[in-house]
């Protein structure tokens, strides 16, 4: 075939993949590429010189229909409201996971901030106006209301960082799902940064570098361990500064030792507790990110091993060979060994 023409059919299979792309709101891909192929008969010599044009052909007609969706859509909608970014990622199995999870997070972060600010406004109330009678929750008296007020803040925080990491996690899915539908990649790194979001180690399984998951999990047991230590100390003294002055109270052992010590120095107990425990939270959420970090790295570098895997070889095999000028009894002697071959 002339180099013009072949040119020319080049050219002209690509100008009907690109409009039959453009237009497959209206036209299957598959039959568009398909047809233009029968049409043209274009030789393999011309794929050869276009290999990105075989994998969209052979990628078309695998598939059978065009399943692609826009990534930036996809995470319009999910931050419109969780799931729905995955409703236009025909996954919808997983609109009400996300869609669900969110709500029930919302729902629960509202609540316990009106709880929250009921129970600050009448212990503001009553400290202000000590002589007063309670207006609300006459039933608690001022000592119990601070601590269920302290239990509302802690809950509302709590439930406010786990409705914004699902909120987060949701659009991150919606983004890299629409992008993996248009990229058909044997392995993603994107992909491996989402699994170890979603369950740290999972990323690290995909990569299948299995001996770090155990350091994973390790990193975050210590740090789950000092951070519920640290936590637990620390509402030990604050319920400790709330209640010392009730008869029936008593306190926990890890400020036996402290309880006849004044109030101040129950605060200052409390307070270093406090600071140990948001410590090991930026700890724990830098080893979380890391854990990612990792699992985007080898997924970067995954191909890479693979193809020095397949370059390089180490091969060991026997063999016998006749020593020259060695006989007895009129007999060659041969020698047996070893022999290594090195691929690279």
């Amino acid at each position: 075939m002339p180099p013009t023409i072949r040119s020319f059919f080049i050219l002209l299979t690509f100008s009907l993949c690109f409009f039959s792309g453009q237009s497959n709101a209206q036209t299957d891909t598959t039959i568009n590429v398909v047809d233009s192929l029968n049409l043209i008969q274009l030789d393999s010599s011309a794929l050869d010189s276009i290999p990105q044009l075989e994998n969209i052909i052979q990628e078309e007609v695998l598939v059978g229909k065009d399943t692609t969706r826009d990534p930036a859509k996809a995470f319009m909608y999910s931050a419109l409201y969780p799931g729905l970014g995955q409703f236009y990622n025909k996954q919808y199995w997983k609109t009400p996971i996300f869609g669900g999870a969110f709500t029930t997070g919302l729902v629960l972060t509202i609540n316990n901030r009106v709880n929250y600010v009921r129970y600050r406004n009448e212990y503001a109330y009553r400290i202000q106006n000590p002589l007063e009678p309670p207006t609300r929750f006459v039933d608690i008296d001022n000592s119990d209301l601070l601590y269920e007020r302290v239990k509302a803040k802690r809950s509302y925080n709590a439930n406010l960082a786990a409705t914004c990491f699902i909120y987060g996690i949701n659009m991150l899915d919606a983004y890299i799902s629409a992008s993996a539908l248009r990229k058909k990649r044997a392995h993603s790194p994107v992909k491996a940064a989402y699994f170890s979001t979603v369950l740290p180690g999972w990323g690290q399984a995909y990569n299948k570098k299995y001996w770090k998951i155990p350091i994973v999990y390790a990193g975050l047991g210590v740090c789950g361990y000092f951070l519920y230590d640290s936590y637990s100390k620390m509402n030990s003294y604050t319920k400790a500064y709330i209640f010392r002055n009730q008869p029936d109270f008593v306190p926990d052992p890890v400020v036996i030792g402290s309880i006849a010590q004044s109030p101040n120095d129950l605060l200052r107990f409390r307070e270093r507790y406090k600071s140990r425990f948001e410590t090991f939270v930026i700890i724990t959420t830098a080893w979380y990110i890391l854990n990612i970090l990792d699992a985007t790295v080898d997924g970067h570098l995954y191909e890479f091993d693979e193809q020095m895997k397949d370059d390089l070889s180490i091969g060991f095999s026997p063999y016998i060979a006749p020593l020259p000028q060695s006989q007895i009894g009129g007999i060659p002697q041969s020698a047996v060994g070893m022999s290594m071959s090195l691929t690279f």
